[in-house]
């Protein structure tokens, strides 16, 4: 009798209509891991929000069945740890960043992710001097459908808590202003929604944070406070608990494109930046995702630094600049509440400056043209060979053909 109504509640719970704009998902990591609870962090930096966890005793092969998995299916049932985890920005299921590989049964792109997720989780027990996981260590549901049926199976009693939770959250990223668009839609969007909405009769940009990273919008707020003063620094001009506004910057292209266009980011807009950098280090801060996507040129010329989500304070005596950790980099993620991607100077901005980072920082004298006519010349052979290499497995593919 209970065991029919456990199964009546989960599909009930299976089928319930949650508010659009939300994706569950449950992950099973094994309890024989140390510091299991690392692996939320894990989830949450690649754009999860966990919104419960607990223990399960064994894993039944049939529901095992309904799983999808890293390596070989685990023979002994050790006990697991189970994140329930809500993604409030799902990609579309097509979607993986950095290759062609998909899985094209699962709801959510950023399912895709799952390997990633478990490298960086690998290397959080790394820098902690324990051993990774393997990979028959986790298990993963592949739809929400899935995952609310197992999740009413072994925790029937926090299922109606869990909906209310959802659809608080799915609420609570609603835009405040009407969208005109929204940006980047096979974007990561791990922390944020960001639109085009219409602010008092202007276009502006919106930013909602999903829940779980309402803190990212205190460290905006920190940098409106001791760089707001600066013209190249986009701040913001109205804020919510989680969600802000700032000036919609028309016309503009990230310095990325410009680089891909000219080649190398020209040396007017070098001199620029590099005082912008000095600034945001007299300030004690370090721009954790300083990248040439996140440096926005408009049609006049002017930089405009954005996406200050991610920073860290110095508190007391600040570095040298060139030690400065948005220059520099970071050995430990567990150090720093920085992005997946670990920008450095070397691998962020000397390919589009063709400058090492002392030449940056004072972009004057015969040395700056001199590493930018070798950094072109390297990029002219570097083009020339992967073309010859293209063309010789085309000719490879017609003489076999």
């Amino acid at each position: 009798m209970q065991t029919q109504f456990r199964t009546q509640q989960a599909e009930d719970f299976a089928w319930r209509q949650h508010s659009p704009g939300a994706a569950v998902s449950l992950f099973l990591v094994s309890a024989r891991l140390p510091k299991v609870e690392a692996f939320r962090s894990a989830l949450e930096q690649f754009g999860f929000s966990v919104l419960e966890s607990f223990d399960l005793r064994s894993l039944p092969a049939s529901d095992k069945s309904r799983l999808l998995y890293l390596g070989h299916r685990s023979v002994s049932d050790h006990g697991w740890q189970v994140f329930a985890a809500a993604d409030f920005s799902p990609r579309p299921r097509d979607w993986h960043p950095s290759g062609p590989d998909v899985l094209p049964f699962v709801d959510n792109g950023r399912l895709n992710e799952v390997r990633e997720m478990w490298a960086y989780f690998g290397t959080l027990l790394q820098q902690s001097g324990e051993t990774p996981p393997k990979e028959q260590d986790i298990f993963w549901t592949p739809t929400s459908n899935v995952a609310r049926a197992l999740l009413a199976e072994w925790q029937p009693e926090i299922t109606d808590h869990l909906v209310r939770v959802i659809r608080t959250g799915v609420l609570s990223m609603a835009p405040r202003f009407p969208v005109i668009r929204e940006l980047a839609t096979r974007g990561f969007a791990r922390d944020a929604r960001t639109y085009v909405v219409r602010y008092k009769g202007r276009p502006a940009f919106f930013k909602v944070y999903r829940p779980g990273r309402e803190r990212l919008l205190k460290n905006n707020l920190l940098v409106l406070k001791r760089l707001g003063h600066v013209p190249e620094i986009t701040t913001a001009i109205e804020w919510g608990s989680n969600w802000l506004v700032t000036p919609y910057v028309d016309n503009a292209t990230t310095l990325r494109e410009v680089a891909r266009r000219a080649g190398l980011i020209p040396l007017p807009l070098i001199r620029s930046l590099a005082s912008v950098v000095y600034k945001i280090h007299d300030a004690g801060l370090a721009h954790l995702d300083f990248c040439a996507w996140h440096v926005l040129v408009d049609s006049s010329g002017r930089l405009h630094v954005i996406d200050f989500d991610r920073i860290h304070v110095y508190e007391g005596e600040k570095p040298p600049i060139q030690q400065n950790v948005m220059l520099s980099g970071y050995d430990r993620d567990i150090d720093f509440d920085g992005p997946v991607k670990r920008w450095s100077y070397s691998e962020a901005w000397a390919p589009f400056t063709g400058l090492p980072l002392d030449v940056f920082l004072n972009p004057v004298g015969y040395r700056v043209f001199g590493f930018r006519f070798c950094s072109r010349v390297l990029k002219t052979t570097r083009r020339i060979a992967r073309l010859g290499k293209s063309a010789r497995r085309r000719l490879g593919r017609l003489v076999l053909g």
